[in-house]
């Protein structure tokens, strides 16, 4: 699943602690489980580079802060899945997920779906499978 949220540039990465981009991250969160309670899925792992993300999930965020909407809805819509496992990864060792960002950057706004495979997504699904890091292009 690739959810485009936002600009089509790059964005500037999210200062520990302060929540900027952990909104669309959430709303990644909630488009995913909704997926998964459509096909049934019993066991779901949910895994994100955004540590903010993760910490407001498993332990919740002040009710006054801009993601609680967010986080209550995630909150029911995972009571509804038997089990789910919230995992924080480091974005160096998410090569699959990097591959379909660079995709979703020519695709419109939106849910997209993908059920088959893309070229390349072989070999980063086994290294990312493995623990493999792997250095990122810069501009």
């Amino acid at each position: 699943m690739v959810l485009k949220i936002g600009p089509d540039r790059p964005v500037q990465p999210e200062k520990p602690g302060t929540g900027q981009l952990t909104g669309p991250e959430l709303w990644g969160v909630i488009k995913g489980l909704q997926l998964a309670i459509t096909h049934n899925w019993n066991y779901v792992i949910m895994e994100s580079n955004s540590l903010d993300a993760i910490n407001f999930i498993k332990h919740g965020c002040p009710a006054l802060h801009s993601c609680a909407s967010l986080v209550k809805e995630i909150r029911i819509l995972s009571s509804r899945i038997q089990q789910v496992h919230w995992n924080h990864i480091l974005r160096e060792t998410n090569s699959v997920a990097d591959i379909l960002a660079k995709k979703g950057q020519s695709m419109p706004l939106g849910l997209h779906i993908i059920e088959d495979s893309i070229p390349d997504i072989f070999n980063a699904l086994s290294s990312d499978c493995m623990g493999f890091l792997r250095l990122r292009e810069t501009l």
